[in-house]
């Protein structure tokens, strides 16, 4: 009996195998979590990359104009999927004082138009983290942003 028992104690058939049954769970979860965490980047990414492009639009009309709306339209037809937010703004600054109103006369000072274009949009991660990761918003998704800024004049 004893004989019996010193061989199963130096048996390793199967050791392969319960590591495997061991490791397999960890190795999942980060691989799962890295594709998560890839996919809200990409995301991240492709709103810049919109937000961008909308700004090249503004600066190829040349000049100072009116309504910058048209960049909002350009972000979201370059985003080409649906937004949370889209907020464009544009501003007047004097020596660099910003002023209330994009038509203030800046008497002699150095004179700087710019617009900026700020994009959201929920990322739901493709699987259920629980506990781990709750994200912010009804579907526990979570905000991407991406922005750009550029000086007109």
């Amino acid at each position: 009996m004893m004989a019996r028992l010193h061989r199963l104690r130096r048996d390793c058939r199967g050791a392969a195998a319960m590591e495997l049954v061991l490791i397999a769970p960890v190795v999942a979860g980060i691989l799962y979590a890295a594709l998560d965490f890839s996919k809200a980047w990409m995301m991240r990414l492709n709103l810049e990359q919109a937000a961008q492009g909308a700004m090249s639009a503004a600066v190829a009309q040349r000049g100072v104009q009116t309504s910058y709306d048209y960049v909002l339209a350009e972000a979201r037809a370059a985003y080409g999927q649906p937004l949370r937010t889209a907020t464009l703004d544009n501003w007047l600054e004097c020596d660099g004082v910003r002023q209330g109103s994009l038509t203030a006369n800046c008497n002699g000072a150095q004179r700087a138009r710019y617009v900026s274009i700020l994009l959201t949009a929920e990322y739901v991660p493709a699987f259920g983290w629980g506990v781990f990761f709750n994200g912010s918003t009804a579907n526990n998704g979570f905000i991407v942003g991406g922005d750009a800024t550029v000086r007109l004049q």
